[in-house]
């Protein structure tokens, strides 16, 4: 196989123009040419005829030499380049290189410029030393902007699984709903069969009843009727006939006819049915539905928890995938309550039932839920806690070790921020377990830590108890 002779810079410029090619396109004399030349010339010529040795072309449209254009553009590029570097290595007023760096207008010149009258009084040092020191400064600077493109990365991939993860939570919560409100259909459709089986029974009962009664006046009726006529036609008859039945006529007048009964509350007892259909259906309800003025965040708790429906119960569990937001609780296996407090006073029950471990109370909104610390008031948490089934702690600095006769099961947490108490009460003996006293001065929100399920030790969640719901009327 021949070898391909490497092109000259020659090589490279157009027979017409003599300079280098642009868009060189060969015609079917082999005769290469700019295209802007040859278009240029058959203008001219008004004939398509090769500049070079005016043969005719039989297409007016050449094809583009690749080969000649890429290296074209290359030998460009490369003058372009070199004529770059010798503009700025060289001094435009003095023709000499530019050795010298002024510190003053921060810009290199020569050593002529720099003995000038506009440099001569400005510091100067050498091109490679002013180089180095600002190579320097923009590195640092560019070390800082890397850091912060890192930074930038990582937030941006915390904010992409954040928006995935609120699609997955949406759909959670729209099942969830729908759930909720499957249960409360089934208990209005199942309410309202009942009652509409109810009404339709009353009717059946008072429809049978006038039935009835239709029945006996019907009867009596045909009776009566029977006997007129027959009186009519005794009446009607001669006088002697009249006398000779006259016993059997006088017996069937001064026969008795049953008095017309009228009837009471045979009507639909339709103020029953309707009055105040939709407050008794509502009470009703009341069965079926429990409230919890404590509610817990799901987006606060560690993602080793997991939640009831209604957010009221929380245990510890598999880990689950949820973004690491700033609100989530990822140094201790807690979960703080969805509204905060900042004035009046508030109770609510905790049942911590047989666990073994368990921690509850109140945390002030700013408390570190990234980074391991003490649970102490100090950081932000008045709080109690079981360790190991059987030794209670009031987490004071240094935390303080309670004596209980008995084991609570469901304790009451009374918070009044207002004189600044937090105080922990057995909710079925009502024997007080701790008070902490402290002035606050920030939100606070109910906490509630399950402790870890080792080996089956801490399987009940703990629950926050219901209110009694009543209903009043005036």
């Amino acid at each position: 196989m021949a070898s391909v002779m490497p092109l000259s810079e020659k090589d490279l410029h157009c027979p017409v123009c003599c300079e280098v090619f642009v868009f060189p396109v060969t015609l079917e004399c082999r005769h290469t040419i700019c295209k802007i030349c040859v278009q240029k010339h058959w203008e001219w010529k008004g004939s398509r005829e090769c500049p070079v040795c005016q043969r005719r072309s039989s297409t007016d449209r050449p094809p583009i030499n690749l080969a000649l254009k890429i290296a074209s553009d290359s030998l460009m590029g490369l003058k372009l380049q070199n004529a770059k570097m010798d503009s700025e290595a060289w001094c435009n007023l003095h023709n000499e290189q530019l050795k010298v760096f002024c510190l003053f207008e921060e810009k290199p010149i020569c050593t002529v410029c720099q003995v000038s009258k506009e440099h001569r009084l400005h510091l100067c040092c050498p091109v490679e030393e002013a180089a180095l020191d600002r190579k320097r400064e923009i590195s640092t600077q560019l070390n800082s902007f890397q850091k912060q493109l890192k930074a930038f990365n990582a937030i941006k991939g915390d904010w992409t699984e954040t928006e995935n993860y609120i699609k997955v939570q949406a759909d959670k919560t729209d099942r969830q709903i729908r759930t909720e409100f499957e249960k409360l259909h089934k208990f209005l459709w199942e309410e309202e069969t009942a009652r509409l089986a109810a009404l339709r029974e009353e009717e059946k009962k008072k429809t049978q009843t006038v039935k009835e009664k239709l029945e006996g006046i019907t009867n009596t009726i045909a009776v009566l009727s029977d006997t007129i006529s027959n009186l009519q036609k005794a009446i009607e008859a001669d006088d002697v006939s009249f006398l000779q039945d006259f016993k059997q006529t006088k017996s069937r007048a001064i026969s008795r006819t049953p008095e017309v009964e009228r009837i009471s509350g045979a009507l639909i007892d339709v103020s029953k049915h309707l009055g105040s259909l939709k407050f008794h259906v509502w009470k009703k309800m009341l069965e079926i539905i429990n409230y919890t003025h404590i509610t817990m965040d799901p987006n606060t708790a560690h993602p080793n928890l997991s939640f009831t429906l209604e957010l009221s119960s929380v245990r510890y569990s598999s880990k689950h995938e949820v973004p690491d937001n700033p609100e989530r609780c990822t140094s201790r296996m807690a979960v703080m309550g969805a509204e905060g407090f900042t004035s009046g006073r508030y109770t609510w029950d905790v049942e911590v039932g047989d666990n073994r471990d368990w921690c509850i109370g109140v945390a002030q909104e700013s408390i570190l839920r990234k980074k391991t610390i003490f649970l102490k008031p100090g950081e932000g948490f008045w709080t109690i806690s079981l360790c190991n089934g059987d030794t209670y702690w009031a987490q004071t600095s240094p935390r303080t070790r309670l004596s209980l006769k008995t084991k609570p099961q469901r304790i009451t947490v009374d918070l009044d921020y207002d004189k600044g108490k937090v105080a922990f009460i057995d909710s079925i003996s009502t024997m007080p377990i701790y008070t902490f006293k402290h002035k606050f001065n920030e939100k606070l929100f109910p906490y509630f830590s399950p402790g870890i399920n080792v080996e089956g030790k801490n399987q009940s969640p703990i629950k926050v108890c219901p209110l009694t719901v009543s209903v009043m009327t005036k």
